[in-house]
């Protein structure tokens, strides 16, 4: 339909020319987006501003010289299998961390030098965190203003704040919040085909990350969720659990060309069998230490005395919020996350909770060292 007397084709784009209630939610999101990118350059990305770089820790150590062999191999055009250049070899693809088979780091790779190819990793994946997480509390019922806020908590304080220098958990942990919101859809029946389609993508794109750690937290806490709306669905809650175990196996079908490799370097490591006690409580967050939810700096500056595994401290805005609700809130999913919060930190106390040591037992979890890593959950 033509209009003639300003000739704008408005049957053709309606949505250009009319306040619609879509055009209306497309701003929305665009402003959302755009304020989360500020949030994320101001609390992230300013050394980019400054012509600058994340240095010093595990990047230097470990992240930098994984991502110059990474560079190298691709430039050659080949896989980085085994490296030379490092130590006395070094199984680059296997080891995981380098994400050698992860598709967002090939891109950054081809742009940018390593040096600052890491901190672009860095900011990305820190947006990416926060754009999930707006979008899993949005559809868990959330208005944009508390939606915000809770990505902004989650992504910048605590845990995932604490552990910027490291890439790879970052990386990984970045994929949780759209696992969530995946899993979410697929119960919820809207287009679940194309729901366990992104899921299948989220598993696999998390696991070629290479945290097999990060991983293992995050499916366990997409388990638990699906579990939840599985016993909150009232049609057909079994088909779909179905259909989500169906795509968190192709998802891990599709990530073997990492995995394998991955598992069969550990069956020669000494981490074959499990670790001893020692290492596998190293890094235990003491009781004591729940006090710097509340005051960073009870114990002193938490850093470089400190380290970053067991700082803990969210803010005291999102801890009273989520004070007020739990004891005044109606969503029944404020139960679901105070149970997995409180799990996480029951986990997170390692060799002062006597009944840790059980973990030791049970396979896969017996691998891996640091109690404190379970502040994830929380």
């Amino acid at each position: 339909m033509i209009e003639h007397g300003g000739g704008e084709k408005r049957g053709l784009f309606p949505s250009l020319f009319t306040d619609s209630a879509l055009a209306t939610r497309w701003r929305v999101r665009l402003l959302v987006s755009l304020a989360l990118l500020l949030v994320t350059v101001a609390l992230v990305g300013r050394p980019l501003l400054l012509g600058r770089v994340y240095n010093g820790g595990d990047i230097t150590r470990q992240y930098l010289p994984q991502r110059v062999e990474l560079a190298r191999a691709l430039r050659a055009g080949r896989l980085p299998w085994w490296s030379s250049r490092l130590g006395l070899g070094y199984p680059l693809l296997a080891e995981g961390e380098t994400g050698a088979l992860y598709p967002p780091n090939w891109l950054v790779c081809a742009v940018f030098s390593s040096e600052v190819g890491i901190t672009v990793s860095i900011v990305l994946h820190y947006l990416w965190a926060a754009l999930g997480m707006v979008l899993f509390l949005r559809r868990a019922g959330r208005s944009w203003v508390a939606a915000m806020l809770g990505a902004v908590a989650f992504c910048f304080g605590g845990f995932m704040g604490a552990h910027l220098s490291h890439l790879a958990m970052l990386t990984v942990a970045s994929w949780l919040p759209w696992m969530l919101v995946s899993t979410q859809r697929l119960f919820a029946a809207e287009h679940r085909w194309r729901s366990a389609l992104a899921l299948t993508a989220c598993v696999a794109l998390q696991f070629l990350a290479g945290h097999a750690q990060m991983s293992l937290l995050g499916l366990l806490v997409t388990a638990a969720a699906a579990l939840w709306y599985t016993f909150q669905a009232k049609d057909r809650p079994w088909s779909r659990l179905a259909a989500w175990v169906g795509a968190i196996a192709a998802g891990t079908l599709l990530a073997l060309p990492q995995l394998l490799p991955t598992i069969e370097l550990a069956l020669q490591s000494q981490r074959a069998g499990g670790v001893d006690v020692e290492y596998f409580t190293s890094y235990s967050f003491h009781p004591l230490l729940t006090a710097t939810f509340l005051s960073p700096f009870v114990r002193g500056a938490p850093d470089p005395e400190g380290s970053v595994e067991l700082m803990a401290y969210l803010g005291i805005l999102p801890l009273a919020l989520a004070w007020i609700a739990v004891r005044h809130g109606h969503a029944r999913e404020r139960w679901f996350c105070l149970g997995l919060a409180a799990v996480g930190l029951v986990l997170a106390v390692g060799r002062w909770n006597p009944l840790y040591a059980y973990l030791q037992r049970i396979p896969v979890l017996n691998l891996f060292r640091v109690p404190a890593r379970y502040l994830y959950w929380a």
